[in-house]
């Protein structure tokens, strides 16, 4: 599966450059809400339609096995 793949490529990331862990909760939310801004506009959706937040923590968003 596709997010698989993109967890599997951010852990091989983060092993390789393990200072880049360190900006991972500044970057969480701002990269949750650019991407539900994307795809509000790409699909045309309510605004209101996702959090303001995201409902899921980081470790279950680095976590292969976690399907939102």
């Amino acid at each position: 599966m596709y997010y698989r793949s993109r967890r599997r490529q951010i852990a091989y990331t983060l092993a390789d450059s393990p200072s880049l862990k360190a900006i991972l909760n500044d970057v969480f939310l701002p990269c949750y809400q650019d991407a539900k801004k994307d795809t509000i506009n790409k699909y045309q959706l309510p605004s209101n339609l996702f959090p303001e937040e995201p409902p899921f923590s980081l470790a279950q968003v680095l976590n292969a096995d976690f399907i939102p």
